[in-house]
């Protein structure tokens, strides 16, 4: 990591100590008050002296009213630190000889681009024809992708006679390319978009660019082809764009490595790096999508594709109507460690009414808890003692359930995926499966999961079926088959979720 931000008892969050991540685009997100707007603000500090004065401004009515007194910032890079805090009248560094350590960080220029409907209209006299000319090709090629159009080939841009910034956007008429629409005929959206433009085509290579929400006023398409088209700009010139959002439409078309989520755990919040989009979509739920009934969060996608037909199975058990069916959303999270942290701070995500359990891998109750209370880990054991009502555990690990069914039942599972992925090509080699009654622990997981991951890729290929496709059909035969040998373990399992 380039460097990390600490920041402390700024507005309503008490810690947030935030790795910088390296090149590349990575959408933030969090619930209301989560910080991603003050981390915004203490990220753009690295090269811009007056962030904290713009984005923590203070009353000059009363020392009470909007007062940062504890307020603490730290930058720390390659063991070096520097710690800014409100004397009152300004922000300053302790220790003040390091307060030159912002160069360390290695970006070339650190540009803050928001949301903003300011719109600027030039006068009369600007239109002087040396001040109309074609806007720059970067500009109008980009903006014409985003948008999914060729009007911007009419774009202009006015060299103004007054201001710092000195520029304007015009639009030629189709008809009369010499009469011309300002910026007032622009939508906010256009405007924002013109505006990133412009920015990312002037910034240096190795620059950080920070994108607070600009995604509000742009159409959920537009937002897809702006996503893409800043991911080929990092690319291209080394930049590392940190892109703040609500949306559910970047959210879904993000790839999970690029999505940190803030979550928060009382007073403090938790940056979650590589965070599963489903994860991150629960915190916007109540805004943006259908609230589920029921979240049950599992450890990672193998899971999930085990859990689904399962709890479908008991939902059917339980309810004797289909109107009656509640909303189930599984969530995929991560290690059993952020399971942890993210159970810790979600009763506050959603309202009251939604069930939220935890449900892990078999080995966390066998052989993790366990190493825990041998070991004597106090502060892992009272973490997870703020979630144990809320946490139940499958009896397998999903890898090995697959190729112990394999195993034991080869000829069945053969026929029974042959059918649900119609192709006679599917075979199984029993002996491949053999490692299951060998090994153990950690030794019997890392096979398995080898194994696994070799077999899916044989389905793919005798199925021509997609990835997600083969997952979702082969957990689903091996779940119905366990569930229908063991309906009673399963259903006292699971139906108290749902």
């Amino acid at each position: 990591m380039p460097g990390k931000v600490i920041l402390e008892n700024i507005r309503n969050v008490g810690r947030l100590e935030f790795e910088i991540p390296d090149r590349g685009v990575w959408l933030l997100t969090a619930g209301n008050g989560g910080g991603k707007s003050s981390l915004l603000a203490c990220l753009r500090r690295l090269g811009y002296r007056q962030a904290f004065p713009v984005h923590f401004p203070t009353s000059q009515r009363s020392e009470r009213l909007d007062n940062f007194d504890n307020a603490r910032i730290t930058y720390e890079i390659n063991d070096d630190s520097v710690t800014y805090s409100y004397s009152g009248i300004r922000w300053a560094p302790i220790p003040k000889k390091n307060s030159q350590i912002f160069s360390r960080f290695g970006y070339s220029d650190v540009v803050y681009i928001g949301a903003t409907a300011d719109r600027i209209s030039p006068r009369p006299g600007d239109f002087d024809t040396g001040r109309v000319q074609r806007a720059a090709p970067y500009v109008v090629q980009n903006a014409n992708r985003i948008f999914d159009t060729d009007r911007y080939s009419l774009l202009r841009s006015v060299n103004l006679t007054r201001g710092g910034w000195n520029r304007a956007y015009v639009m030629a008429h189709d008809d009369n390319p010499r009469t011309y629409h300002s910026e007032n005929h622009f939508s906010m959206g256009e405007l924002c978009v013109l505006n990133l433009l412009q920015q990312i085509n002037e910034c240096r290579n190795n620059s950080l660019l920070l994108i607070d929400e600009l995604e509000l006023a742009i159409h959920p398409k537009a937002q897809r082809n702006l996503l893409e088209y800043l991911i080929e700009e990092a690319q291209r010139k080394g930049l590392t764009v940190i892109f703040s959002t609500h949306s559910v439409t970047l959210l879904k078309a993000a790839r999970r490595r690029s999505i940190i989520l803030l979550n928060r755990v009382g007073d403090n919040v938790e940056p979650m790096y590589g965070c599963f989009p489903a994860l991150a979509l629960g915190y916007l739920a109540d805004t943006e999508e259908r609230i589920a009934d029921s979240f049950i969060y599992v450890e990672d996608e193998a899971a999930a594709y085990a859990v689904e037909p399962l709890v479908k199975l008991a939902i059917r058990e339980k309810y004797d109507r289909m109107e009656a069916f509640p909303t189930v959303s599984i969530v995929p999270i991560g290690p059993f460690s952020a399971v942890m942290r993210f159970m810790r701070g979600s009763a506050a995500m959603l309202p009251d009414h939604v069930m939220q359990h935890a449900l892990l891998d078999e080995d966390v109750q066998t052989e993790t808890l366990g190493r825990w209370q041998r070991s004597g880990n106090a502060v892992r054991l009272a973490e997870f003692e703020q979630i144990r009502r809320r946490t139940s555990f499958l009896p397998w690990v999903p890898e090995v359930l697959v190729c112990r069914q394999m195993y034991i039942g080869a000829d069945f599972y053969q026929a029974e995926l042959r059918r649900e992925l119609m192709s006679a090509r599917v075979g199984i080699n029993r002996g491949s499966f053999g490692f299951v009654d060998q090994l153990h622990g950690s030794d019997l997981r890392a096979e398995a999961k080898r194994a696994y991951d070799d077999f899916v890729t044989h389905l793919m290929t005798v199925s021509g079926k997609t990835e997600p496709e083969v997952k979702a059909l082969l957990f689903k035969v091996v779940a119905e088959k366990a569930f229908s040998d063991e309906p009673g373990t399963y259903n006292a399992l699971l139906v108290p979720m749902i």
